[in-house]
C-alpha cells in the first residue's frame, strides 16, 4: 500500500494559500505565522516531488502542478468535514436519512418553503421525497419505508400509525366547461347523481353522489379525465388551481346555494414507535409553524 506522508493540515494550509492569493493572507485565514505557511508548502513538494506554487515573482502563484493538487486537496477537504460532521450528528442521535411522502392535492408551495430550509440546516441530511397513493403510503409507514407523511384522507384507523393535525383543504366541485352540470346555475345533489363523477380509487367504499364512478390513483389524473367532459369530480381547490391552465376545458362550480363536502383534513403521519431525532423534531415545530396546527 502506498504511504501517505502528508498531513491534513498540510493540505488546509495549501489550500489556504491558493484561495487567499499569497501566503501571507493564507496565515491571517488561519491564524497562524507565514513563515509556517511557507515551511508546510515547501514540506509538501518536497513529500510529493512537485514544484506546487511559482516563486519567480513576489506573490507565488500556482503552478499547472498545483492547480491540479488544489482540485484534489479541496475535494479530500470536503469529504472530511462531512464525515466529521456525520460522527457529529450521530453522536447526537441527529438521523443521516430520512423518507417524506406527500399526498396528492396538498399546497405544495409551503411545503417547498419547509424544504428550503431544511436544506440549508441539514445540509448532510439525506432526504428522500415521495409522491404516493393513500393505501401505498400508509403502508410504507407501517413497513418503515417512509419516516413521515402529509396526507389529505379521513382519519386512519390503525394501531401503528400516529395522526398530528395540520390544516384544513377546502374541496370544490369541478367538470368540464361543455358537460351539463356546467350549465346548471346552482347544481344539488340529484343534479350531481344524474352524471358520472370520477373519484380517487382510495375513495372506492365512500360515499358516492352517483351510482356511476371511474376510480383514479391520483387528484391530477381525476382532473385531467374530468376536463376530457365525461364526468365531475370534488377535489381539493389547489388541484385545480394547479390544472386548470394545462387543462382548457376545466372549470369550477362555486355557486352561491351550493356547499361541498367537509373540507379534507390535513394530517402528518408517522409510525407510533418512531424514534425521533433531532430533524423529525424539528420537522414537527415547522410544519406546526407553516400551516398552524389548527385543530
Amino acid at each position: 500500500m502506498y504511504k501517505i506522508d502528508w498531513t491534513l493540515e498540510q493540505l488546509e494550509i495549501f489550500v489556504a494559500a491558493v484561495e487567499q492569493g499569497s501566503f501571507s493572507a493564507a496565515g491571517r485565514k488561519l491564524s497562524i505565522a507565514q513563515s509556517k505557511v511557507s515551511n508546510s508548502v515547501a514540506d509538501l513538494e518536497l513529500i510529493l516531488g512537485l514544484q506546487l506554487f511559482s516563486r519567480a515573482k513576489k506573490t507565488p502563484t500556482p503552478t499547472p502542478e498545483g492547480n491540479k493538487f488544489y482540485d484534489n486537496a479541496k475535494s479530500i477537504l470536503i469529504k472530511c468535514e462531512r464525515i466529521n460532521t456525520d460522527m457529529i450528528n450521530i453522536s447526537m442521535g441527529m438521523e443521516n436519512a430520512l423518507t417524506i411522502a406527500i399526498e396528492d392535492g396538498l399546497p405544495f408551495g409551503k411545503i417547498d418553503l419547509i424544504f428550503k430550509e431544511i436544506a440549508a440546516k441539514f445540509p448532510s441530511l439525506s432526504l428522500t421525497i415521495i409522491n404516493a397513493p393513500h393505501k401505498e403510503i400508509i403502508q410504507g409507514i407501517i413497513n418503515r419505508n417512509i419516516d413521515l407523511a402529509i396526507t389529505l384522507s379521513p382519519s386512519i384507523l390503525s394501531e401503528f400509525i400516529e395522526q398530528r393535525h395540520l390544516d384544513h383543504v377546502q374541496q370544490i366541485l369541478i367538470t368540464s366547461k361543455n358537460h351539463p352540470i356546467a350549465q346548471l346555475h346552482s347544481p344539488s345533489t340529484r343534479d350531481l347523481s344524474e352524471y358520472r363523477e370520477i373519484k380517487l380509487i382510495t375513495d372506492m367504499d365512500e360515499n358516492k353522489y352517483s351510482s356511476s364512478c371511474w376510480y383514479l390513483t391520483n387528484y391530477f389524473n381525476v382532473a385531467g379525465v374530468v376536463s376530457l367532459g365525461i364526468g365531475w369530480a370534488l377535489v381539493p381547490e389547489t388541484v385545480f388551481n394547479w390544472t386548470v391552465n394545462e387543462n382548457d376545458g376545466l372549470v369550477s362550480i362555486k355557486k352561491n346555494n351550493y356547499k361541498t363536502t367537509l373540507p379534507l383534513e390535513m394530517k402528518l403521519l408517522k409510525r407510533v414507535d418512531h424514534i425521533d431525532g433531532p430533524v423529525m423534531r424539528w420537522l414537527y415545530e415547522k410544519f406546526d409553524a407553516v400551516f398552524g396546527g389548527r385543530a
